[in-house]
């Protein structure tokens, strides 16, 4: 008999229990159709029609010194009247490197003025073609290792605890502090860290940043009688969570920087 196997083109769910933002997945080596809504604030899920003449996308890289450089883009692309969605079409490249970018979509009045701008991220999570020498952090990496992959995962939240922009969230504020982190040698992006289990190490402890400070923020006791619950116990796991990922990323992230001066320094020709 054949083997019958499941092979879900995302883990990703619609988060229920608390408010993420979304964020576009790509593969490289084909056409990904994207649709979006622009919306005035996260919560309003009915968009109205899009006050603009005209619309493009640009994707930067995904580093605090990088976000001017543009890696591509598109020419002015004219609205449809009465739009409430820009089905647009990004065309990523076979040579583009899986990693996390960021996305700007600028709008334009009728002279191909910018009028507004709304900003995501970008994941290239997948490619048809993998570049050699890419190391890469996948998504579905993270939400296994934080067991967080389906609504059966959260029995007491009825959800996942975190969305794709999370995750990329993450990322950028982890190559952030390692760029920002004596010694600054080498400047990483989203595409270029070249450490995946490090950087699962550091977007792990940032997530679980996130979580500790919004349930302690959210943080109460409810009390019926005698008895008195603790609405947000888990946070103390959390707590001991975040606490051992930190160890680890920071351990890790001082060992690598380690090796790379090291590296440096050997394969220098003196003193300056």
């Amino acid at each position: 008999m054949a083997q019958t196997i499941v092979i879900p083109a995302s883990l990703e769910q619609r988060v229920s229990w608390k408010t993420t933002l979304d964020a576009i997945v790509l593969t490289a080596g084909v056409t990904n159709p994207v649709s979006i809504q622009l919306t005035p604030v996260v919560t309003d899920a009915t968009p109205g029609a899009i006050n603009a003449a005209y619309y493009r996308w640009i994707i930067h890289p995904l580093a605090d010194q990088e976000e001017k450089k543009i890696l591509w883009t598109t020419e002015s692309i004219e609205v449809p009247a009465g739009a409430k969605t820009l089905d647009i079409t990004i065309d990523a490249p076979t040579k583009l490197r899986r990693g996390y970018y960021l996305f700007q979509l600028i709008l334009e009045d009728a002279e191909k003025k910018p009028t507004a701008s709304y900003n995501t991220y970008v994941s290239v999570n997948n490619a048809i073609d993998i570049l050699p020498d890419n190391p890469y952090m996948s998504l579905e990496s993270v939400r296994t290792q934080f067991a967080d992959i389906s609504f059966q995962d959260n029995r007491l939240l009825d959800s996942q605890e975190i969305g794709t922009w999370d995750i990329c969230e993450a990322v950028k504020r982890t190559i952030e502090q390692w760029n920002n982190t004596a010694p600054r040698l080498r400047i990483y992006t989203g595409d270029t860290f070249p450490y995946p289990e490090i950087l699962r190490r550091g977007v792990i402890y940032m997530l679980l940043q996130t979580l500790c400070t919004m349930l302690n923020r959210n943080r109460m006791t409810y009390a019926a009688g005698n008895a008195s619950v603790d609405l947000e116990q888990r946070v103390q796991a959390y707590q001991a969570l975040l606490q051992e990922y930190r160890a680890i990323w920071i351990g890790g992230m001082a060992q690598a920087k380690n090796e790379e001066n090291l590296s440096d320094f050997y394969g220098s020709i003196g003193y300056y």
